[in-house]
């Protein structure tokens, strides 16, 4: 049995696809430490890891995309801290969070460490192409994309801002950080290029997200619905845009559509308001359980959110906010598997337009098909496992389980 430290911005996009591999690990007997904040004590713990709380900003709220991004640089100098101080007394550290400290933690302790990628993979050739298939991209965000010299100047400064470290270059936080190994939750098919990357990358795919029990929600609606069942959501962090959620409920009002709208906070529902009969509006729903009886998936693009999706084989219409989201709705529109409407034109009637068009078309269902059978052989928390086993192994010889 090897114990072994895992370090993760404590943030949904980051800290949730790595549960699946933290249980695995515990199933084989291994013992898991997990640096993160009080809010994710229960997820971790449910999962079967010890939480080692990290100190976070008074008012840091996982929830509120404004607050993370305020809270990056003090989080990270604290959890990189943490991965120093105990980072020795383990016998491996795997490091999520587009944390650049991979590199530093691989000259400075006698430990593999081993980086935990919840989004795609970026190199000049990868970032070039999703310049190229994106048609819309935040003005500022765009502009230091495509004029990599001036990014590239800037990125000391850039960098100290956002995650409160310095590095040469942005584009390598987006890049396999170890050495050793780099474990990628998504599969080579959704991956742009992914043999770009070479042999220390394992594409291991997602594990569909494990909803919480939740016996107040009305399921049973869903499954005995004769018609077509829509979920809308903009994940747990960029959720503040109601407009979003009035106008996917104006564009089926009337029909025989049943509508499932997760709100990501209590504040929005409240927002939202008074909804027709064919509208189940909540802050959160067990999103597997959803998607499971669902047609059409209306969303921001979050890897999660996608990745959940496709796992499920619901098509989507997408209009993606910040981030990775906009990489991710264009690729997978650019794969046949969904749509993307601008936010600028999102409104009830675009809405039912590409729902229309996406629910009829057979074109997108073998790309769909494709993209689910690339997750499903990816190999998932047990390759994962395979892989760190090996490397324990290679160390101490007949130590793993």
């Amino acid at each position: 049995m090897a114990r072994i430290l895992i370090g993760n911005l404590p943030a949904f996009g980051h800290l949730n696809p790595t549960l699946p591999l933290v249980a695995e690990l515990t199933h084989s007997g291994h013992s898991v430490d997990y640096l993160s904040t009080e809010h994710f004590r229960g997820a971790i713990e449910a999962s079967g890891a010890t939480l080692i709380p990290i100190d976070s900003p008074t008012r840091f709220d996982p929830r509120d995309g404004r607050s993370v991004l305020r809270a990056i640089p003090e989080l990270t100098r604290s959890l990189n801290r943490a991965l120093r101080r105990l980072g020795p007394a383990h016998d491996l550290l795997a490091v999520g969070g587009m944390d650049p400290v991979v590199p530093d933690l691989e000259r400075e302790l006698d430990v593999p460490v081993v980086y935990l990628s919840a989004v795609f993979l970026q190199n000049a050739r990868t970032l070039a192409h999703m310049l190229r298939i994106c048609r819309e991209l935040p003005t500022v965000a765009g502009f230091l994309m495509r004029h990599r010299a001036l990014t590239k100047s800037l990125s000391p400064i850039l960098s100290q801002t956002l995650m409160g470290t310095r590095v040469p270059d942005l584009l390598d936080m987006f890049g396999p950080q170890s050495s050793t190994l780099n474990i990628v939750f998504t599969s080579r098919g959704f991956q742009p290029f992914p043999g770009d990357f070479g042999d220390t990358c394992l594409f291991v795919g997602p594990t569909p997200t494990r909803s919480l029990p939740d016996a107040t929600f009305p399921l049973d609606r869903l499954r005995d619905h004769n018609g077509t069942v829509v979920y809308a959501t903009l994940g747990t962090v960029y959720n503040r845009w109601t407009h979003f959620f009035r106008e996917v409920i104006d564009a089926f009002e009337g029909s025989d559509t049943l509508v499932v709208v997760a709100a990501g906070h209590p504040e929005r529902v409240r927002e939202v308001g008074t909804v027709p009969s064919n509208v189940i509006l909540r802050p959160f729903v067990p999103q597997a359980e959803v998607l499971a009886n669902a047609d059409l998936m209306i969303a921001h693009g979050g890897m999660g959110t996608v990745s959940d999706a496709i796992a499920y084989g619901v098509p989507s219409v997408l209009t993606p906010l910040a981030a990775d989201q906009f990489f991710n709705a264009y690729r997978l529109e650019e794969l046949g598997a969904g749509r993307v409407i601008s936010k600028g034109a999102f409104d009830s009637a675009a809405v039912r337009e590409a729902a229309t068009s996406v629910l009829a078309g057979d074109a997108g269902r073998a790309p769909m098909t494709q993209l689910q059978d690339s997750f499903r052989t990816a190999g998932g928390s047990g390759a994962a496992v395979r892989a760190l086993d090996a490397i324990l192994n290679s160390r101490h010889p007949g130590s793993t389980p």
